[in-house]
């Protein structure tokens, strides 16, 4: 969780083929600010062109959510840490969210060993409802993992393992990333990752570059 008035931006672009097509992610995005010690705001989601050449622009679920943390310990002597939190909000459609917006919530488990940075995270996604399409309901899981390649921790390789499963008759989503980021300041990360899986009904894969600049509000 970040620092409170700590602002991160996270900011990726690249190109993704699932079961739906082609798509030009320009961009995906999360905004983290820090409230409070154990209170978080996020906003998640991505902006998209679908088809070749790249048109039908496309903007995602957009979630706003808070994460809040419920206990945390660490050992500094022994490089070992370990958090609770979870995350929850409301998933809003761009198309009107004529029947109510949508709502999702994570369990989240985070650690540190030595140099391995992980999160687990489960939970719930009820989206608003797409014209000519019914609510989506899924349940999702994930696992997040980072480790740094040197002792100040600017470089680092980077994994994730994500499941959705749909209670509304939707294909299963699955996959992973895998990639590398530089840490040039604790205020800046760059990225580049890769993707493959099923995502929408069919093989997906897909690569990205991306950028997570951290400024502060106020102290």
């Amino acid at each position: 969780m970040e620092d409170p008035g700590t602002v991160e931006v996270d900011v990726q672009l690249g190109w993704q083929r699932d079961g739906q097509g082609e798509g030009v992610y320009v961009p995906d995005f999360e905004v983290d600010v820090g409230l409070l010690d154990d209170l978080e705001l996020d906003v998640d989601s991505a902006f998209s062109l679908q088809g070749r050449p790249p048109s039908s622009p496309t903007l995602d679920i957009l979630w706003t959510s808070f994460k809040v943390g419920l206990y945390d310990w660490e050992d500094t002597d022994r490089g070992l840490a370990f958090a609770i939190g979870v995350q929850i909000g409301p998933r809003f459609s761009i198309h009107g969210d004529v029947d109510g917006p949508g709502a999702g919530g994570l369990i989240l488990v985070g650690g540190v060993i030595k140099r391995l940075h992980f999160a687990v995270s489960g939970g719930i996604a009820h989206d608003a409802a797409v014209p000519g399409l019914p609510r989506s309901t899924a349940i999702l899981g994930g696992l997040d993992a980072s480790l740094d390649l040197d002792a100040k921790g600017r470089f680092d390789l980077t994994g994730q393992l994500f499941v959705g499963h749909h209670l509304t008759g939707e294909p299963t989503d699955y996959g992973g990333t895998f990639g590398a980021e530089y840490n040039p300041t604790r205020w800046l990360t760059v990225s580049v990752s890769g993707m493959i899986g099923e995502v929408n009904g069919g093989f997906a894969c897909g690569a990205f570059v991306g950028v997570s600049p951290k400024f502060r509000l106020w102290k």
